[in-house]
Order: C-alpha cells, then sequence, then structure tokens
C-alpha cells in the first residue's frame, strides 16, 4: 500500500500538475482529442455521481497518434475550490491507487486515424468512499509523472433539500438582461455546523466556469433553515443568449454555417461563414443543448471508431478595431466551459474578422462568441451574443461542507433550476 501512495504522489506531483496549483479540465499532449464523460450515454454540464452508489461515468478519448499506448488513471480528491486536499489518498479512496484504461479500440475507414480508448469508473478497481470534487488524472505508460489529461468531476452525498427558482433580475436596471437565482435549504442533517465559515455555496450557468458564482452567502438563517435571497446581487448572471450550434456529423456536406468545404493536410476543411453579432439584436428563441456537445457520425455507423476529424475555422465579423476591447474566445463543452488560450480567437485585418481554427471530431457543437474586459478577469457575453432575461439557461447549485474532523469539503447538496421550468 505504501508502494502504491508514493505512486499517486508522483502522479499529483508531475510538473505540469504542480505549476497548475488548481485542477482544472486540461489537455497536456497534443495528440489526444476528444476527452468526454458521459453519464448513461450522454454528455453532462455538470457531471456527478452519488456516493455509494451504482451510478458510474464513461470516460472516451482519442489518441491520435493511432497506437497502443497504455494509459493509466488515479482520481486526486480536491478541496471545493479545486485545490488539492490534503488528505492521504488511502483516506478517500477503495481499491487501488491507480489503475489502467482497459477499452482501446481503433478508428475504422477514416482519414485521420485514431485509438479510442474508455472505461467506466468508479469500478471495482478504484471508487471513492468520499464525496467531494475529484480530478481524475490520466498518464502514460505507468509513468506517474507524464501528465496526458486532467478531467473533473464530482462525488455528492445528498444530505440536504434544495429548493428555489430563478427570475427576472429584480434589479431594474438589469431586468431585461439578468436572471437571478434563489433557493433556500436546510442544514438539520448536519451537526455543529457554522454556515458562514463552513457551508461554501457555487452556482454554474449551464456549467460555465468563467462566470460561476463562488462562495455565495444567505441573506437570512432561520435556526438551520438558510435563505439565499440574493439581496446583494450576489446570484444575479447575465442572461446571455441561446447557444448557437455546428452540425458536423457528416463531412460529406456543408455544415448549417459553412461557407466553404475544401481539404486541408489530408482531411476535411470547413470554412464557416463569418458569423455577425448579436449583441444589438432582438432576442429570438432557438433550441440549444446550454453549451453541451455529443459525438455523432452519419458517415458511419459507430460514433467513437467511425467518426472523422476535420478542421473548423470559426469567424466572428467585426468591422471596428479590435485594439482595447481585451480577447475574443470560443466557448463551450468544447474548451471546457473555459476561457484557455487555445482557444482564443485572432484578427484577420483583411477579412475584418475574428477567427480560430480548430480540429474536431463529427458530431453537434454548442458554442458562443466571448469577449474579456481588458481591465478585469471577467467575461461579457452582451457584446457579441446580447444578454436577455428570456434566455433559457440551467442553473447548477452546488453546496460544500467543510468538515473539520474530517478534513475534506464534503459535497453535500446539488440542485438544478431552470429558467422556464423553475420560475
Amino acid at each position: 500500500m505504501l508502494y502504491r501512495f508514493a505512486l499517486l504522489l508522483l502522479a499529483v506531483t508531475s510538473p505540469a500538475l504542480l505549476e497548475a496549483r488548481v485542477f482544472r479540465d486540461s489537455i497536456y499532449k497534443d495528440n489526444i482529442a476528444t476527452v468526454q464523460l458521459l453519464r448513461e450515454g450522454k454528455p453532462s454540464m455538470v457531471p456527478f455521481v452519488q456516493l455509494h452508489s451504482a451510478e458510474t461515468f464513461s470516460l472516451h478519448f482519442d489518441d491520435l497518434n493511432a497506437g497502443s499506448d497504455v494509459y493509466n488513471y488515479t482520481m486526486v480528491m480536491c478541496n471545493y475550490d479545486w485545490t488539492p486536499s490534503p488528505l492521504e489518498p488511502i483516506m478517500y479512496l477503495n481499491g487501488f491507487m491507480q489503475a489502467n484504461i482497459t477499452q482501446m479500440d481503433f478508428s475504422m475507414g477514416t482519414k485521420q486515424s485514431y485509438t479510442h480508448y474508455s472505461i467506466d469508473f468508479p469500478n471495482a478497481d478504484m471508487r471513492p468512499k468520499m464525496s467531494g470534487n475529484y480530478a481524475l488524472v490520466v498518464f502514460r505508460q505507468y509513468d506517474n509523472t507524464d501528465t496526458v489529461f486532467v478531467k473533473r468531476f464530482r462525488v455528492v452525498e445528498p444530505l440536504l433539500n434544495i429548493t428555489g427558482r430563478t427570475r427576472d433580475a429584480i434589479n431594474a436596471e438589469l431586468r431585461l438582461s439578468s436572471q437571478d437565482v434563489v433557493f433556500e435549504m436546510d442544514l438539520a442533517a448536519i451537526q455543529n455546523v457554522n454556515p458562514r465559515m463552513d457551508i461554501f455555496v457555487d452556482i454554474l450557468q449551464d456549467g460555465r466556469e468563467d462566470n460561476a458564482r463562488r462562495g455565495v452567502k444567505p441573506a437570512i438563517q432561520v435556526g438551520t433553515q438558510l435563505t439565499f435571497d440574493n439581496l446583494d446581487n450576489s446570484a444575479t448572471f447575465p442572461g446571455g443568449n441561446e447557444w448557437r450550434f455546428l452540425d458536423l456529423r457528416t463531412l460529406r456536406q456543408k455544415t448549417n454555417i459553412t461557407r466553404e468545404l475544401t481539404e486541408k493536410n489530408g482531411l476535411a476543411y470547413s470554412q464557416l461563414f463569418a458569423l455577425p453579432s448579436r449583441g444589438n439584436t432582438e432576442y429570438s428563441p432557438l433550441p440549444d443543448l446550454n453549451g453541451v456537445y455529443y459525438i455523432e457520425t452519419r458517415d458511419g455507423f459507430n460514433n467513437n471508431t467511425d467518426g472523422d476529424y476535420s478542421y473548423v475555422r470559426f469567424a466572428l465579423a467585426y468591422d471596428e478595431s479590435p485594439q482595447g476591447m481585451g480577447d475574443v474566445y470560443v466557448m463551450g463543452q468544447m474548451s471546457n466551459y473555459q476561457l484557455s488560450p487555445e482557444w482564443k480567437m485572432d484578427y484577420d485585418y483583411d477579412r475584418r474578422e475574428f477567427f480560430l481554427e480548430k480540429k474536431l471530431k463529427t458530431g453537434y457543437y454548442n458554442f458562443m462568441f466571448l469577449n474579456t474586459s481588458p481591465y478585469a478577469s471577467y467575461s461579457h457575453t452582451r457584446k457579441f451574443e446580447g444578454d436577455f432575461a428570456r434566455t433559457e439557461n440551467t442553473y447548477v447549485v452546488l453546496v460544500y461542507y467543510r468538515d473539520r474532523y474530517q478534513r475534506n469539503d464534503r459535497l453535500i447538496g446539488v440542485a438544478a433550476f431552470n429558467t422556464i421550468l423553475d420560475r
């Protein structure tokens, strides 16, 4: 057991992870693509399973080197803010401290050769025995310092009944553009808890990390009952707009927004139309997937191994000078709901448009264009997408309890509120 614990320490202290200090969904190798965590075969905005249940995730990813590499994984427990937990693995894991990813399949009839890997977890080899945040760390050829990618997930022990709803923002200036999340909970199931010190509440809009509300505090406490009435606007979100979509399920014809379909480096190359800004347009209700993407091919039978890769050139029309406006990103689940350098757009002065080129697998993608303020760390939907209180969004409330005895942040409640269904 000590040997396995030492191996896990090597994984956690790999150079890439030490530099990060906070675990984020990240890919560290150029040959790795399309990393997904699925629940019952479907993508999830905020992946979580219930503690001590039969619920599992399916991890899927492609190795574009198309070899037979051996990939291994471990689970690292994190605090509510995704910094590493002080607990030793033996305290939060049952089974082995590392295990192999066993399922490996080769692509069939694709221009881009790849090997598809998958595994269901938690499983008999490794299973969390505490609730909270976890980082799934995948490494290669039993070399714990060679981190390939990190994928975050959560384990919940549902001790709370969280009730709530959404509403148009009560702030008069924001009523037409923003949304409030209001909710309440009862902490009677937890003994000797100080809500101001021991309870941490995060709220995610459509799974997005860039505008998450962290450490939201209750407005009212009566006994063990906490009410989050959003009197301080801490749970007010710009409504944004319905997500744009790219239908890339076939490479034999143009997509819904493709201007030109050619070939590049032996793969299909879809140059998308320079899409217009929606910042000054009226709200238009369109069905979307709230940012997620799923892999599907209409050019084959097996989505995992028959789906091909292609180059996609995203473009956003912008006639004004880009100087002083901050950075512009393509964002969605395909970017891990993050504003990462790999998804930052460049500006083409000749075409007067922002652009970004990515290699994507056949599927159906939601995305939006965001820009960051040059004077602040937050992002904006208003300029390129617009902000509307009528937008359909799903808000996920995550409640953590800092257990002073077990020295871990337990995830004791998860609730989702939709702006159409929960008003």
